[in-house]
């Protein structure tokens, strides 16, 4: 017999049986470290997360939150970032005394993603307390969102040449509400678009002209804009304060959306970035937004200045209407 070669065997056969002993042996019948499981009941360390026997004591994501600590919050042990939206697991969850729950709805911020709109409601999952349930009245973004698919809090060119552009209309712009435009002039066609968030924007026009700002929600100023309407191509030059400018040509009949960045490099912009544009730059607005003196009326003196109590039909039960101009023609 090669005693030689036995005892380096023997030598660990006896290691393993000391390193199992240190460790733990599990109770017959429970599962080991690593194995698959469905509640602690099953495993020996009496910790099942993320469908995993895990030790209690250690922190296998490395985040600093050891696995019974993961294990009680629900939170992924195995990720440090649990629900992906790029903010650690410890960042969301703020005190561990009181985990944090923006949105009240039992889900802490941790699993909850600031990325995912579960229902399409443009309320992302962490803000949104009814994640199954899309009801846009009652939550933020009825007017931007159409169908769900549009929220002004995302850049919608990330990514792309004209990046900026987009943080102007998202992060410093994006309004959010419903919006009401109020006319200073009607003669001189110089109006304001606001939202429930604050955002507004100013403009003036005069023919086919037509100049603005985009105003933040706390009034800061995030771009300055001219537009130039024709009946195919209309041109609008967008200058980001102390930064880059952007030339936009809209396709009026063939809806299209070119944008020409600072380098010169031209992106042509598809139909949901296109909508997402149009949306959060405020630019539907005239269409889009309620106007604020829309009051009914008798006379016109009970409409104020600039403004006309217009007839709603051609019977007198029909009602008036107060209404921005000198006049009740609105005819071509």
């Amino acid at each position: 017999m090669n005693h030689a070669r036995i005892l380096p065997r023997m030598a660990l056969i006896g290691a393993a049986g000391l390193w199992m002993t240190a460790q733990g042996c599990p109770e017959e019948g429970l599962r080991q470290i690593g194995a698959t499981c469905y509640y602690d009941g099953q495993c020996g360390s009496g910790l099942c997360a993320t469908e995993t026997c895990l030790d209690p004591e250690l922190d296998e994501d490395g985040d600093s939150l050891i696995n019974r600590i993961e294990g009680a919050l629900r939170t992924n042990a195995l990720l440090a970032d649990s629900d992906g939206d790029g903010l650690s697991d410890p960042a969301e969850i703020g005190d561990l005394s009181a985990p944090t729950d923006s949105d009240g709805d039992g889900r802490l911020d941790a699993i909850e993603s600031l990325l995912a709109d579960t229902d399409g409601d443009c309320l992302v999952d962490q803000e949104d307390p009814h994640d199954g349930l899309s009801d846009m009245e009652s939550e933020m973004f009825p007017q931007a969102c159409g169908d769900g698919s549009i929220s002004c809090l995302a850049n919608p060119l990330a990514g792309t040449c004209a990046a900026r552009l987009g943080v102007a209309l998202a992060e410093c712009f994006h309004p959010a509400g419903s919006c009401y435009v109020q006319y200073a002039s009607f003669a001189e066609m110089s109006a304001t678009a606001t939202w429930d968030n604050g955002s507004s924007l100013p403009w003036s026009s005069s023919g086919d002209v037509t100049v603005g700002q985009l105003l933040g929600p706390e009034g800061a100023v995030c771009a300055n804009f001219r537009q130039v309407e024709s009946d195919t191509v209309s041109t609008v030059n967008v200058d980001i304060p102390k930064g880059p400018a952007f030339v936009l040509r809209v396709g009026e009949q063939d809806l299209f959306i070119d944008v020409t960045c600072p380098g010169g490099e031209v992106l042509t912009v598809g139909d949901e970035v296109m909508q997402a544009l149009e949306t959060c730059s405020g630019l539907a607005s005239e269409v889009s937004c309620e106007l604020v003196h829309n009051n009914t009326c008798t006379t016109d003196a009970e409409c104020g200045e600039g403004w006309s109590c217009c007839p709603l039909g051609s019977t007198p039960d029909s009602g008036s209407m107060c209404m921005p101009g000198s006049g009740c023609d609105f005819g071509p």
